[in-house]
């Protein structure tokens, strides 16, 4: 999860290191949130504990539909092999 340092500064706070955190299928939208990132958008709501604004929502919503997406086209692809 993407944590706001400022409206155009955002870090990754996700402990990698955990055992068994190589298992897991991490879909970040820190990328989406970097290329966004403009002093006059507000991605997070600044006054709410680092909850996201409609337009954070919006950039981790596109993020998660699209790593689901090809998961499930590489899936298709390896059934088919």
């Amino acid at each position: 999860v993407p944590v706001r340092r400022s409206r155009t500064e955002f870090v990754d706070k996700f402990i990698h290191d955990v055992p068994g955190a190589s298992d897991l299928r991490v879909i970040t939208p820190l990328d989406a949130f970097h290329d966004a990132a403009d002093p006059r958008v507000k991605l997070y709501w600044e006054r709410a504990h680092g909850h996201w604004s409609p337009a954070g929502q919006r950039l981790a919503g596109v993020a998660m539909a699209e790593a689901i997406l090809d998961w499930v086209q590489s899936s298709n692809r390896q059934d088919g092999e």
